[in-house]
Order: structure tokens, then sequence, then C-alpha cells
């Protein structure tokens, strides 16, 4: 615990349950009320919280209902804070809360949490400068901001009307007549005149342009903005269309985005807005928040490390089926009805993967958890399955059979992941986990291989 300008900050894991671990004060308790307990769909309708994933209110699953820490009561009179699977950092009165992954020591080297964000959203962390200070949060919010303005790339760029003022012989819209009289002498043939029209040059716009330009001054800003091709071309278009970008307008283009944009068409654009608008005010303390306001960026741990794994399976030919965007569902009934949406499974349904955020080195999975995985078995006629999950083993990765059904068959395992420990920096951890993929690589190829010999005669 420690303090970072106005702010208090207090450091703690995600699924902590400690309750003699980093205790806070009465005056932080009092501080952090307004915000505790309180799910994530509550925390979305009246703050400046970033959540991920976005559209979370979409998911099927029960994402929105999670609360990001509660505070309680040990048995000395101490308080504490209890959290789940929300990862990232959120803050009100001057009190911040960063939650960092149970798998780092501490805040300041949280190298699961970062390197987890950075191939979810794309990025190569061995490029990019990690930062263990309080510039660490606003990594979270650059990362954040490179990955949405992909997403609003592929809608194209946003355009809005504008009225647009002129002074030439091609009238096109309304006279000025004030400004006629006060620039044209007569009979020369030019005539001031406005004129409403669509255009790139635009409010929303030059709002994401500044926050592109504070990105680039920070130190690994470069690399981030020259993080792909992609990422470079969404850049050219912004400054292409803000050809009138002056740092000094930066307040007055923050005061014209206070109003949220919705838009049929744009739907990436309003998050993009939302992030842009946090980076700019968040030069100034708070990001902007008022009194009794929290800020912050926030990730579901359960969410990030699906996303992750979905980076290293889909290689090996597993198809990631997402109940947010309703990409690639499976059908209970035929023909096409009752989607449902197992994590990851091989086109040809030989197996399939549940990810799961929880501790299950020496646990079994829960109830519903093996009923669901269960029934998708069924569904599909998979040989196999089983629950991926991070380990706080020692080792590369590691298997455990839970047993083979009765009825039709079919075997349930748990594939734990192993995380580095004892690692010197963030290019060491990087170095430490290619290993452990190449080692669930080889796991998965396994199992595959062997269950395509294998299949049910149905």
């Amino acid at each position: 615990m420690h303090n970072d300008s106005a702010n208090t900050i207090i450091g703690v894991s995600d699924n902590n349950t400690d309750d003699k671990k980093n205790p806070i004060t009465p005056e932080q308790r009092n501080a952090l009320l307004r915000i505790a307990g309180q799910s994530l769909a509550e925390l979305n309708k009246h703050n400046k919280i970033l959540i991920f994933p976005k559209n979370f209110e979409k998911s099927d699953g029960d994402i929105g209902k999670q609360t990001v820490f509660e505070i309680k009561k040990n048995d000395r009179g101490e308080f504490y804070l209890s959290t789940g699977n929300i990862m990232g950092f959120i803050g009100i009165n001057g009190v911040q809360v960063r939650i960092y992954s149970r798998f780092a020591k501490d805040d300041a080297h949280d190298y699961f949490l970062h390197y987890m964000l950075y191939r979810a959203f794309s990025m190569n962390m061995l490029d990019l400068k990690y930062s263990s200070d309080s510039t660490g949060l606003f990594d979270l919010l650059y990362c954040a901001f490179i990955h949405q303005l992909k997403a609003a790339y592929r809608q194209g760029i946003y355009k809005t009307y504008v009225r647009n003022q002129y002074n030439d012989t091609h009238l096109r819209g309304s006279i000025d007549v004030a400004r006629h009289i006060k620039q044209n002498q007569p009979f020369r043939g030019d005539i001031a005149y406005s004129l409403r029209e669509r255009s790139a040059s635009n409010q929303l716009m030059m709002l994401v342009r500044h926050a592109i330009e504070i990105i680039r001054v920070k130190p690994f800003g470069k690399l981030l903005l020259n993080s792909s091709k992609d990422v470079q071309s969404a850049i050219n278009m912004v400054v292409q269309a803000t050809p009138d970008y002056h740092r000094g307008d930066r307040m007055h283009v923050l005061r014209s985005n206070s109003k949220n944009i919705q838009h049929p068409y744009y739907t990436e654009y309003g998050l993009l807005q939302r992030i842009a608008r946090m980076i700019v005010s968040g030069q100034q303390q708070n990001f902007g928040a008022s009194k009794d306001r929290a800020y912050g960026v926030l990730f579901d741990g359960a969410w990030l490390w699906e996303q992750y794994l979905a980076t290293v399976l889909e290689t090996l030919g597993f198809v990631h089926s997402d109940n947010i965007t309703g990409r690639n569902p499976i059908y209970l009934f035929e023909p096409h009805k009752y989607k449902r949406y197992p994590d990851y499974y091989t086109k040809d349904y030989s197996m399939i993967l549940d990810a799961k955020y929880k501790r299950l080195d020496d646990a079994d999975p829960g109830r519903d958890d093996m009923h669901q995985l269960i029934a998708y078995m069924y569904i599909t006629k998979a040989k196999s399955s089983g629950f991926i999950y991070p380990s706080e083993k020692t080792g590369l990765c590691h298997t455990e059979d839970i047993g083979k059904l009765n009825g039709y068959g079919g075997s349930i395992f748990k594939i734990g992941v192993g995380v580095p420990k004892n690692v010197t920096d963030k290019d060491d951890f990087c170095t430490k986990m290619n290993d452990v993929e190449q080692a669930l690589n080889q796991l998965c190829s396994c199992f595959t291989s062997y269950e395509r010999k294998h299949q049910w005669a149905v």
C-alpha cells in the first residue's frame, strides 16, 4: 500500500480470500464503500469505467453479476478486500485499488496479466516496455485503445454531418450575408456561404487524434503505434482526417466529446470514444472523474484467459466458440436450434476443451461445469474433453484424468498450464511462457491424434 500523487493505492491479487493480507484502514473503507459489492453491470452505468469484455451484457454467462471486490472484516476487527476473477484497477475518492493476477508476487510485477492482455489484443509483449510503476495503469489503457482502434477501423472512418464555411464562386449552401458583406467586394463573384455535409473531419476523430499523439510521446508509444499493419493503417486514416489538429485545442475537443455517440453502423466508435476520452482527460487527476464517481479499467480474468488460450489452440485446429460475439456455436437440436458455446472444439468434434480461470490443481470442477461438459460431449459425440486452467504447480503442463464416463463412454481430464515463477523480468517471463505453450501444443496434438483413431462407433 502506497501513495501516488493524491491517490492512496491498495494492491491485492485476484481471488483473494486471505483476511490477514493487506488490511485497509477505516478511512479507505469509507472511500470504497460506494463501489464495494456492486456488480459490473451497476458500476458500468454511472462511472468512468472500461470493462472487458466489451458488450459483456450480451453474454449468457454471469459476467455482469460479478463484483470487483467486497469489504469484509476478520476476527481481529480489521477490514480487508475479498476479490474474484476481476483484474485491473479502479479508483474513487482518492483511493485506488489495483487487482493483479494471483500468479504475480505484487502489482509491480504482474507479467501474467500483461502477457495475456497483449496476446489477446494481438500485440507482442517483447517489443513493448513493461512499466511497473503507476504508468503501468496507462499501459492497460493504451493497449485497450489500440485494440479498439483496430475494431473501429474495420468499420471504416467515422463521418458525421458538420457545417463548413466557404467563400468562392460555387454556391452550394446557405448564403452568410454578414460574412459576405465583411469579406467580399461587390461584383467580384465570390459568395460567402455555409454547407452542411458529411465529413471525417469531426470532433470524434479529432479526439482520437489527440489520444494517438499522447501515446506517441510515451516511452513505448512508437512501438505500440507500429505494432501491426492494421494499426498503422488506422492511424494514417485518423491523421489524414484531422489536418487541423492542434495540441492547444485539447480541452475544447474533450468538451465537444462530453456526450457519448450512438450510431447504428459505427458501433465500435462508441467504446473508442470512451477510451480516448479517458486517455486525454487522464492527463489530469483521476481521468477527469468527479467526486463519488469511480474510474478505471477492468478485465474479467475468465474471459482474458479464454481469449489468450484461443491464440494458442487455434493454431492446432481448435475452433473458438464465443457466446458474446455469437461465433461458432453448436446446436442442441436439428435443424440449428438452441445454440450452445463450448469454449474450444476440434473441427471433427474429437475433443472439447473448457477454459477455467479457477484453482483446479487440487480440486474437482464444479457440478455445473461437469454437467455442461458432459452435455457438449453427448451432442458432438466427442470421445474426450477436458478442463484447461492456469496451474500454480511447477512445471510446464500436466494432466490428470478425472474418469471415464458410464453409458456412451468418453474420458474427461484436466490440463494444468504452468505459469512461470521466479522470473527476472518480462523478457524472461515471455521466454518461459513460450516453452509452456510449446509443451501445451505437443500435449494437445497427442490427445487429438489419439482420439481421431478411437472415435465412437455410433
